[in-house]
């Protein structure tokens, strides 16, 4: 009698997409008979190179192909430690930079020392906010810089494929700016700066003028003789921002020996270091900070505690707010601009000459 039960189809193994490898089974008593294979490059002749991995069940060869295209995709980099991606990013970016921003970005890189020899692909935000929270008694520019110098080297990173995500963008600053940072220097403290250039201490002239003249400290480190207009005693400077560059600024008659002092050098820049070599950011605050401790005993402001002075004394001698933002070059002197009239030169020195 002829048997009506259906024969069972055998199943079909699904076929697996291209590129995501393939496993099979050798012939003959191995111990590990189950190969995963995956393609990883063509000859220069065009024939096929394969990776193989040995198993001894098909479901151990199926697992192994994941890792294995993981290991294909894996950048070439991804071993490198803190210290590697640094160097790549100076041999790219430091050749664009001017020398004070170069010193400012070795200054930084020094204080991640524990990290350097580190792979950046194990390092997470934990690692670098103890860093930071360890060294929460420096200033906040400080700690500004220290973490805006991380988040590039993980871009770095990034851009090689080493790392998929900045985990410096997402350190915490443990506090804001301090107040000795964001406030101005008080009458009675101009006036013993006054008394220390008076009696000679070094830089104490160069302190005054900017509490004068409102210049970022780079900026002042730039000044040449021949930004300077001798017949209106006015200097033209300034970077940063569009407000800020090549904008010009009265020099009040307080100031004016002082920066004829200077140019009796006959120096390639107004303002130098005592060997008459160029100052940067960093010389100058060395230099600012002996000559604070020489004049008041001890360290209290940062650099920028002048510019903060500079737009004290305008807005208390009634200097209007888009006035005092033309002199310093703020951010928002554009913005400014294009809602009120035009601010001439002649108001500028007016505005200046306000200065007791």
């Amino acid at each position: 009698m002829p048997d009506d039960k259906p024969k069972r189809k055998r199943r079909r193994k699904g076929r697996r997409y291209n590129g995501t490898g393939s496993v099979y089974k050798l012939s003959g008593n191995r111990k590990n008979p189950w190969v995963a294979r995956l393609l990883v490059d063509h000859s220069e002749d065009g024939k096929p190179l394969y990776a193989f991995t040995y198993h001894e069940t098909s479901m151990d060869a199926e697992i192994a192909l994941p890792g294995m295209r993981e290991n294909l995709l894996r950048s070439p980099l991804a071993d490198d430690s803190v210290e590697q991606v640094w160097e790549r990013f100076k041999e790219v970016r430091f050749p664009k930079l001017s020398e004070s921003t170069i010193t400012g970005y070795k200054s930084s890189y020094k204080h991640w020392e524990a990290l350097h020899k580190r792979r950046i692909a194990d390092i997470k935000t934990s690692d670098l906010q103890e860093i930071i929270n360890e060294k929460a008694h420096m200033s906040y520019s400080h700690l500004s810089k220290m973490r805006a110098l991380m988040v590039t080297i993980f871009d770095t990173a990034a851009k090689d494929d080493i790392v998929k995500r900045n985990y410096a963008s997402l350190i915490e600053m443990p506090k804001g700016a301090p107040e000795g940072e964001r406030r101005a220097f008080s009458d009675e403290e101009m006036q013993k700066i006054r008394e220390g250039a008076e009696r000679g201490i070094p830089y104490a002239d160069v302190i005054l003028f900017m509490c004068y003249t409102g210049w970022r400290p780079t900026e002042m480190c730039n000044l040449k003789p021949g930004d300077l207009n001798m017949d209106n005693w006015l200097i033209k400077g300034g970077i940063k921002t569009d407000a800020g560059k090549n904008r010009i600024v009265p020099i009040h008659p307080v100031v004016q020996p002082i920066v004829q002092s200077w140019l009796d050098k006959g120096r390639d820049r107004i303002f130098t270091d005592e060997r008459g070599n160029p100052l940067d950011k960093n010389k100058w605050g060395n230099r600012f900070e002996v000559a604070m401790i020489k004049i008041f005993g001890e360290r209290q402001v940062v650099p920028y505690t002048t510019r903060h002075t500079c737009a004290s004394i305008l807005h208390a001698a009634g200097a209007d707010h888009l006035t005092i933002a033309k002199i310093l070059g703020h951010t928002d002197y554009k913005i400014t601009a294009q809602t009120y009239t035009h601010v001439d030169l002649d108001e500028l020195k007016k505005a200046i000459s306000k200065l007791e």
